[in-house]
């Protein structure tokens, strides 16, 4: 190699990487909570995008996470940021892709075939939803699985195998055409003769993709069908070219495993436990419970074929939930400004309350955005209405708080003053029990966490008794690996603590069920919980 070729070599390397880079830190500014899951997938595809002629084999990334993580956007926006958005098709594999045609709605092949991806060079695939293209039932037998067949093949070696059989149903059907010409005789042959086209819309689509030709549909349609039949005979006797090859795709492959994030997937009520738990509970997954997981769901060898590059998205934490209402409201804020010029300032409270009535943590991002645009969005267009009668201008702020004991926004401009009704439905089922009630509870509940921190030495996870899920309060711990007589024992005292410190003759107390025994390793890393409510005095807790 020449040093020209070298130099040249050199810095094309060095200017895709760069790129990568840069594409890496714009990703971190729009998509919040995810740097590690970012660099990772930046790894992942850094042979792929910067030396492509080292690929000879589908570069394969499996994403698997709770709703609402950013798994999809993740590769959408990666996607256009690499430039590859012409070359980009995403699969929905319940079989209800959007932009697939009627023809080849069940066929990976015929999908690829009609996009921009054209055959030996790079492309993105994405096989989203992957859960639900489960081969093994619930019982462990096989699954009757009717679409994308031709998946585990591309997944394998990225080279898929001609659709002989379409091929021979096209020949079939061009047979019988010679044969009802022959049969009706002279004056059908003379029709026949004038017809400029020879060959359906779907007999063109399928030759063009099987043979791999380059004509246009009107072009192959107005083949006749001896031509037609050379080409074919032509397909078969050059082997060489049977294969389709898809091998530098880079393909994603992503979904929800429920069976390892356990109960945390299906605690969709659970607004009361704060998100850095469920944080750190799913930060602890690993491929060994991506493996176990996708064994419940599909087979041995297929599971082979997804490779090892298992990418786990934890559950987002408290931080991350701030940063997305923050950027969320100042969005909102922004656009009001822009089409009414009024300026609002929004204060602490505002952001309080809506992390307090939208995050589920279970749930991911989609409920928090519906909750900011049910409580900001009518509110700020009421309020820039008002603000506009009062003579704002945008050279003065106008303050929005939000005061939770009334559950309205309160707007302030100079002298002026309104406040504008919210719903706010989970402050509202905080707040359903008598406030004698929640005093005895408090100590109830303090009775567990001062046992537990004296016997066990150390703080429960949380203490909580103004929860929305259930009318009542707990105490939140962390799950041991091991228990010994002494343990057990401490347990049963803390357990008896909460009646000690707030007895049942002084009130009604019941218990929160606790969640199911865990089936899978990974899910013994939920927390074990205490909970009690006014309705039984022979309760636990």
């Amino acid at each position: 190699m020449s040093k020209d070729i070298r130099t040249q070599l050199h810095a094309e390397l060095a200017e895709r990487t760069r790129h990568l880079q840069t594409v890496a830190e714009a990703l971190k500014t729009e998509l919040f909570g995810i740097d590690d899951i970012i660099d990772r997938v930046i790894d992942s595809i850094r042979a792929w995008y910067v030396l492509p002629q080292l690929i000879s084999r589908p570069v394969i990334v499996c994403l698997w996470g709770l709703t609402g993580t950013g798994k999809t956007q993740l590769v959408r926006r990666l996607a256009q940021h690499l430039g590859f958005y012409d070359r980009f098709i995403e699969v929905q594999m319940d079989g209800f892709s959007h932009g697939s045609g009627h023809h080849s709605r069940g066929s990976i092949s015929a999908m690829l075939a009609e996009s921009g991806i054209a055959e030996g060079m790079p492309g993105i695939l994405v096989l989203d939803e992957f859960q639900r293209f489960r081969t093994v039932d619930s019982g462990g037998n096989d699954a009757k699985v009717e679409r994308y067949q031709d998946v585990w093949a591309l997944l394998s070696d990225g080279r898929l195998p001609p659709a002989l059989s379409m091929l021979g149903e096209i020949e079939s059907s061009l047979a019988y055409a010679e044969y009802t010409q022959d049969r009706d005789g002279t004056d059908k042959k003379k029709y026949d003769k004038k017809r400029k086209l020879h060959l359906s819309p779907w007999e063109a689509r399928e030759v063009k993709r099987c043979l791999k030709l380059s004509e246009t549909l009107l072009q192959i349609m107005a083949w006749k069908p001896a031509e037609v039949h050379a080409r074919l005979r032509a397909f078969r006797d050059t082997q060489q070219s049977w294969e389709t090859d898809y091998s530098k795709l880079l393909v994603f492959v992503s979904g929800n495993l429920d069976e390892m994030y356990a109960e945390t997937a299906q605690r969709v009520e659970d607004c009361d436990t704060d998100a850095d738990i469920f944080h750190a509970l799913t930060k602890k997954l690993s491929v060994i419970d991506v493996k176990k997981a996708l064994a419940e769901r599909f087979r041995p060898e297929q599971i082979a074929r997804l490779g090892n590059n298992h990418v786990i998205y934890p559950s987002f934490n408290r931080a991350t939930y701030v940063r997305l209402i923050l950027s969320i409201c100042d969005r909102y804020v922004a656009e009001i400004q822009e089409s009414s010029g009024v300026r609002f300032v929004l204060d602490a409270s505002v952001y309080e309350q809506i992390y307090a009535n939208a995050v589920f943590p279970a749930q991911g991002t989609r409920p928090l955005f519906s909750s900011i645009h049910a409580i900001l969005s009518a509110t700020l267009v009421n309020a820039a209405l008002w603000a506009l009668e009062q003579g704002a201008n945008g050279s003065e702020p106008v303050w929005l708080s939000l005061d939770a004991g009334v559950s309205a926004i309160s707007a302030k401009y100079r002298k002026a003053r309104r406040q504008f009704p919210v719903a706010l439905e989970l402050n509202r089922l905080k707040q359903r029990s008598s406030e004698d009630f929640r005093a005895l509870l408090a100590v109830h509940e303090a009775g567990h966490g001062v046992a537990y921190g004296l016997l066990f030495g150390r703080a429960p996870q949380e203490i909580k008794i103004n929860v929305a899920s259930f009318e009542g309060g707990y105490n939140s711990y962390e799950q041991r690996k091991a228990w010994s007589k002494e343990n057990l024992r401490d347990r049963i005292c803390v357990s008896l603590a909460g009646r000690a410190a707030a007895p049942p003759s002084s009130w009604c107390s019941a218990s929160r069920p606790a969640p199911r025994a865990p089936r899978r390793t990974s899910c013994r890393r939920l927390p074990m919980r205490r909970s009690t409510c006014a309705t039984s005095p022979s309760a636990r807790g």
